[in-house]
């Protein structure tokens, strides 16, 4: 029993290394795999003073790790990132919210047979070219907000998005570029480009599930 028992613990420890050497190179078969990768977003605004561009560059972390308790694959992707401002001048500054669950921007604008999280799907989105650009569907824009003073947090207003209906139990459409910027005030696109550019830090994270839009 100990020559057994010994056995079984060397292997533990060989399996144990193994699966660390393959961590650290971010792929283990395709047990474990993962990856990174830097986006930017741009949403193009049209004014009559001419075009408005607003970005931030996020990075996505993609993971696909071994079945636990009979789940399928527990890796989900992450984002790090910020709001993407867009400074309009005297007409205000409008805001581009980022949730946990944005690294979908990369999946809608570039889908792919297999999910985010399968080890065909880390491969596929940590190998798109540094350049590659496309169009965000606009089903898939961001919540966008303003402040009506920007000294005080708590005059957030909902500009873009939805607002949940407490009688209908439904989320309502929200549209009010004209109403709040003007006439003439619409966005044109959001565009998300795959690039090696840092990072953004320049703004407050603002969560949308904290935002009490009026």
């Amino acid at each position: 029993m100990k020559i057994v028992f010994g056995g079984i613990f060397l292997l533990i420890l060989i399996a144990v290394g193994v699966i660390s050497i393959g961590i650290a190179r971010g792929d283990l078969g395709d047990i474990y795999v993962t990856g990174t990768l830097n986006y930017k977003i741009s949403v193009i605004v049209d004014t009559p003073e001419g075009e408005v561009v607003g970005d931030a560059v996020r990075k996505v972390n993609l993971i696909h790790q071994p079945a636990l308790l009979g789940v399928e694959n527990t890796g989900i992707p992450t984002v790090k990132g910020e709001a993407v401002v867009v400074d309009m001048g005297a007409r205000g500054v409008m805001y581009g919210l980022i949730v946990s669950g944005q690294y979908l921007d990369i999946k809608n604008t570039f889908p792919y047979e297999h999910r985010m999280n399968t080890a065909e799907g880390v491969r596929y989105y940590r190998s798109l070219p540094i350049g590659t650009t496309g169009k965000l569907p606009k089903e898939n824009w961001p919540t966008f907000v303003t402040f009506t003073d920007p000294d005080d947090p708590k005059s957030v207003t909902l500009v873009r998005g939805h607002k949940f209906n407490i009688e209908t139990q439904n989320h309502d459409p929200v549209r009010k570029m004209k109403e709040i910027f003007g006439e003439g005030i619409e966005i044109k696109e959001i565009t998300i480009t795959i690039t090696d550019e840092d990072v953004t830090q320049k703004v407050v994270y603002i969560a949308q599930n904290e935002c009490a839009c009026s």
